[in-house]
Protein backbone atom coordinates (compact mmCIF):
# COMPACT_ATOMS: atom_id res chain seq x y z
CA UNK A 1 0.00 0.00 0.00
CA UNK A 2 1.51 3.27 -1.10
CA UNK A 3 -0.83 5.56 0.84
CA UNK A 4 -2.47 7.02 -2.25
CA UNK A 5 -5.38 4.59 -2.09
CA UNK A 6 -6.93 6.57 0.78
CA UNK A 7 -6.29 10.02 -0.70
CA UNK A 8 -9.78 10.43 -2.23
CA UNK A 9 -11.45 9.14 0.93
CA UNK A 10 -9.56 11.65 3.07
CA UNK A 11 -10.38 14.54 0.74
CA UNK A 12 -14.07 13.54 0.79
CA UNK A 13 -14.04 13.36 4.57
CA UNK A 14 -12.33 16.76 4.85
CA UNK A 15 -14.85 18.35 2.48
CA UNK A 16 -17.71 16.86 4.47
CA UNK A 17 -16.23 18.22 7.72
CA UNK A 18 -15.76 21.66 6.16
CA UNK A 19 -19.38 21.82 4.99
CA UNK A 20 -20.65 20.50 8.31
CA UNK A 21 -18.51 23.02 10.20
CA UNK A 22 -19.78 25.94 8.11
CA UNK A 23 -23.39 24.88 8.67
CA UNK A 24 -23.07 24.31 12.42
CA UNK A 25 -20.71 27.17 13.36
CA UNK A 26 -22.24 29.68 15.77
CA UNK A 27 -20.23 32.85 16.14
CA UNK A 28 -21.71 33.65 19.55
CA UNK A 29 -20.50 30.36 21.07
CA UNK A 30 -17.23 29.95 19.20
CA UNK A 31 -14.93 32.92 18.86
CA UNK A 32 -12.85 31.65 15.94
CA UNK A 33 -14.00 29.48 13.04
CA UNK A 34 -10.43 28.30 12.46
CA UNK A 35 -10.22 26.60 15.86
CA UNK A 36 -13.73 25.15 15.53
CA UNK A 37 -12.92 23.71 12.10
CA UNK A 38 -9.52 22.32 13.16
CA UNK A 39 -11.01 20.49 16.15
CA UNK A 40 -13.80 19.05 13.98
CA UNK A 41 -11.26 17.98 11.37
CA UNK A 42 -8.95 16.37 13.95
CA UNK A 43 -11.87 14.47 15.49
CA UNK A 44 -13.08 13.30 12.05
CA UNK A 45 -9.57 12.17 11.07
CA UNK A 46 -9.22 10.21 14.30
CA UNK A 47 -12.60 8.50 13.72
CA UNK A 48 -11.73 7.75 10.08
CA UNK A 49 -8.30 6.32 11.01
CA UNK A 50 -9.81 4.14 13.74
CA UNK A 51 -12.54 2.84 11.44
CA UNK A 52 -10.09 1.90 8.66
CA UNK A 53 -8.30 -0.59 10.91
CA UNK A 54 -11.33 -2.27 12.42
CA UNK A 55 -11.78 -5.84 11.38
CA UNK A 56 -15.53 -5.62 11.86
CA UNK A 57 -15.66 -3.57 8.65
CA UNK A 58 -13.39 -5.91 6.71
CA UNK A 59 -14.15 -8.50 4.05
CA UNK A 60 -12.77 -11.98 4.73
CA UNK A 61 -11.90 -14.75 2.32
CA UNK A 62 -14.38 -17.61 2.68
CA UNK A 63 -14.32 -21.13 1.28
CA UNK A 64 -17.18 -22.63 -0.76
CA UNK A 65 -19.03 -23.52 2.47
CA UNK A 66 -18.94 -19.94 3.74
CA UNK A 67 -16.33 -20.62 6.44
CA UNK A 68 -13.73 -17.90 6.91
CA UNK A 69 -10.25 -18.95 5.78
CA UNK A 70 -7.47 -18.53 8.37
CA UNK A 71 -3.72 -18.24 7.95
CA UNK A 72 -0.82 -18.64 10.39
CA UNK A 73 0.96 -15.36 11.14
CA UNK A 74 4.53 -14.74 12.33
CA UNK A 75 3.45 -14.65 15.96
CA UNK A 76 2.05 -18.19 15.67
CA UNK A 77 -1.57 -17.06 15.91
CA UNK A 78 -4.17 -17.84 13.28
CA UNK A 79 -5.72 -14.80 11.65
CA UNK A 80 -8.49 -14.54 9.05
CA UNK A 81 -7.42 -13.76 5.48
CA UNK A 82 -8.50 -10.18 4.79
CA UNK A 83 -9.63 -9.24 1.29
CA UNK A 84 -8.64 -5.77 0.14
CA UNK A 85 -11.45 -3.32 -0.55
CA UNK A 86 -12.17 -2.84 -4.25
CA UNK A 87 -13.57 0.54 -5.19
CA UNK A 88 -15.75 0.50 -8.28
CA UNK A 89 -14.54 3.88 -9.49
CA UNK A 90 -10.83 3.21 -8.93
CA UNK A 91 -8.98 3.05 -12.26
CA UNK A 92 -7.80 -0.46 -13.06
CA UNK A 93 -7.33 -0.38 -16.82
CA UNK A 94 -6.74 2.06 -19.68
CA UNK A 95 -8.68 1.77 -22.94
CA UNK A 96 -7.22 2.27 -26.43
CA UNK A 97 -7.93 6.03 -26.28
CA UNK A 98 -6.00 6.44 -23.03
CA UNK A 99 -9.08 6.82 -20.81
CA UNK A 100 -8.93 5.20 -17.39
CA UNK A 101 -11.62 2.59 -16.77
CA UNK A 102 -12.99 1.55 -13.40
CA UNK A 103 -14.18 -1.87 -12.32
CA UNK A 104 -17.79 -0.96 -13.08
CA UNK A 105 -16.86 -0.28 -16.73
CA UNK A 106 -14.78 -3.42 -17.24
CA UNK A 107 -16.82 -6.16 -15.58
CA UNK A 108 -20.06 -6.97 -17.35
CA UNK A 109 -23.00 -8.48 -15.56
CA UNK A 110 -24.88 -9.66 -18.65
CA UNK A 111 -27.80 -7.32 -17.95
CA UNK A 112 -28.84 -5.26 -20.96
CA UNK A 113 -31.19 -2.40 -20.16
CA UNK A 114 -32.28 -2.02 -23.79
CA UNK A 115 -33.34 -5.64 -24.00
CA UNK A 116 -35.18 -5.33 -20.70
CA UNK A 117 -37.07 -2.23 -21.83
CA UNK A 118 -37.63 -3.23 -25.46
CA UNK A 119 -38.37 -6.92 -24.98
CA UNK A 120 -40.84 -7.88 -27.71
CA UNK A 121 -40.79 -11.66 -27.44
CA UNK A 122 -44.55 -12.10 -27.25
CA UNK A 123 -44.98 -15.16 -29.44
CA UNK A 124 -45.52 -13.10 -32.59
CA UNK A 125 -41.98 -13.80 -33.79
CA UNK A 126 -42.60 -17.54 -34.01
CA UNK A 127 -44.67 -17.01 -37.18
CA UNK A 128 -41.85 -15.28 -39.07
CA UNK A 129 -39.42 -16.66 -41.62
CA UNK A 130 -36.18 -17.99 -40.05
CA UNK A 131 -34.05 -15.55 -42.10
CA UNK A 132 -36.15 -12.66 -40.83
CA UNK A 133 -35.66 -13.86 -37.27
CA UNK A 134 -31.89 -14.17 -37.87
CA UNK A 135 -31.80 -10.61 -39.23
CA UNK A 136 -33.77 -9.22 -36.26
CA UNK A 137 -31.55 -11.13 -33.83
CA UNK A 138 -28.47 -9.37 -35.25
CA UNK A 139 -29.97 -5.90 -34.55
CA UNK A 140 -29.78 -3.98 -31.32
CA UNK A 141 -33.05 -3.74 -29.37
CA UNK A 142 -33.52 -0.12 -30.48
CA UNK A 143 -32.87 -0.98 -34.13
CA UNK A 144 -35.29 -3.89 -33.83
CA UNK A 145 -37.99 -1.59 -32.45
CA UNK A 146 -37.43 0.91 -35.25
CA UNK A 147 -37.59 -1.70 -38.02
CA UNK A 148 -40.73 -3.27 -36.56
CA UNK A 149 -42.43 0.12 -36.35
CA UNK A 150 -41.41 0.91 -39.94
CA UNK A 151 -42.91 -2.45 -40.98
CA UNK A 152 -46.13 -1.40 -39.23
CA UNK A 153 -46.16 1.83 -41.32
CA UNK A 154 -45.26 4.30 -38.56
CA UNK A 155 -43.81 7.62 -39.70
CA UNK A 156 -40.36 8.80 -38.60
CA UNK A 157 -41.80 11.45 -36.26
CA UNK A 158 -44.16 8.95 -34.64
CA UNK A 159 -41.34 6.47 -34.04
CA UNK A 160 -39.17 9.17 -32.44
CA UNK A 161 -42.02 10.25 -30.19
CA UNK A 162 -43.06 6.74 -29.12
CA UNK A 163 -39.49 5.56 -28.47
CA UNK A 164 -38.44 8.89 -26.93
CA UNK A 165 -35.45 9.29 -29.23
CA UNK A 166 -34.12 12.19 -31.28
CA UNK A 167 -34.27 12.27 -35.05
CA UNK A 168 -30.47 12.01 -35.08
CA UNK A 169 -30.65 8.76 -33.08
CA UNK A 170 -33.32 7.50 -35.47
CA UNK A 171 -31.23 8.41 -38.54
CA UNK A 172 -28.09 6.76 -37.10
CA UNK A 173 -30.00 3.60 -36.19
CA UNK A 174 -31.65 3.46 -39.60
CA UNK A 175 -28.28 3.81 -41.33
CA UNK A 176 -26.89 0.95 -39.25
CA UNK A 177 -29.91 -1.19 -40.10
CA UNK A 178 -29.38 -0.55 -43.82
CA UNK A 179 -25.64 -1.29 -43.54
CA UNK A 180 -26.31 -4.64 -41.89
CA UNK A 181 -24.98 -7.44 -44.09
CA UNK A 182 -28.06 -9.58 -43.44
CA UNK A 183 -30.47 -7.05 -44.95
CA UNK A 184 -30.15 -8.64 -48.40
CA UNK A 185 -31.71 -11.84 -47.09
CA UNK A 186 -34.74 -9.81 -45.96
CA UNK A 187 -35.04 -7.97 -49.28
CA UNK A 188 -35.23 -11.31 -51.13
CA UNK A 189 -38.16 -12.65 -49.09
Amino acid sequence: MDGNEFYDDLIDEAMFVLIESVLTYEKEKNSRFEGYFKSNLARAFYDWSRDQGRECRTNYLCNENGIIEVKDKEDGKKRPVILPTVKLDAPIKTDKDGNELGVHEVIGDGFNMEEFVCDQDNGEYNKWHPETLAFLHKLSPLQREIILMIANRYEKEEICEILHITTKTYDNSFKRICRNRYINSIKNL
